[in-house]
């Protein structure tokens, strides 16, 4: 099989964006849909991969050999003149963790780690026995599944 060949058999989904009205007002149905249909694929309204499942997408990110978060920051649309300009005029965007790669990613880990210790983190973390505020908690606790294994 050639690159052309692989390249070609890659999964698309070209209907799939989530800056679109429809994903914005619900995105669930949608993403259910999408990760039973194909778990992995690009997404050409966003030029990126988008990977739905668990599992893969936990091996992805203990994977950086394989898999660069160093476009996690970049812009979706292309910048305005303005933004441009602003840019060009000496403006420097510093790394942070969701942008880097090992080491570097390593080295910024280390330092927020100490900083969400349970010794420096709010008074309402698990540890401390008090009750978190009533923002902290979803008004709607199935929509927020997602994070919890």
């Amino acid at each position: 099989m050639t690159s052309i060949d692989a390249a070609a058999s890659c999964p698309v989904h070209h209907s799939f964006d989530p800056l679109g009205e429809p994903y914005i007002a619900d995105p669930y149905p949608i993403h259910s849909a999408v990760r039973e249909e194909a778990p992995a694929f690009y997404a050409a309204a966003i030029d990126m991969w988008v990977i739905t499942r668990y599992d893969d997408i936990e091996a992805v990110l203990k994977d950086p050999g394989t898999f660069s978060a160093a476009v996690g920051q970049r812009p979706v649309f292309p910048m305005s003149e303005e933004a441009q300009g602003i840019l060009k005029e000496g403006f420097h965007a510093y790394p942070v963790m969701s942008d880097c790669d090992p080491p570097r990613h390593t080295r910024i880990r280390k330092h927020n780690m100490t900083g969400f210790s349970p010794v420096a983190s709010p008074p309402w973390n698990r540890r401390s026995g008090r009750r978190r505020p009533s923002w902290w908690t979803p008004s709607n606790p199935v929509r927020w599944t997602w994070w919890r294994r």
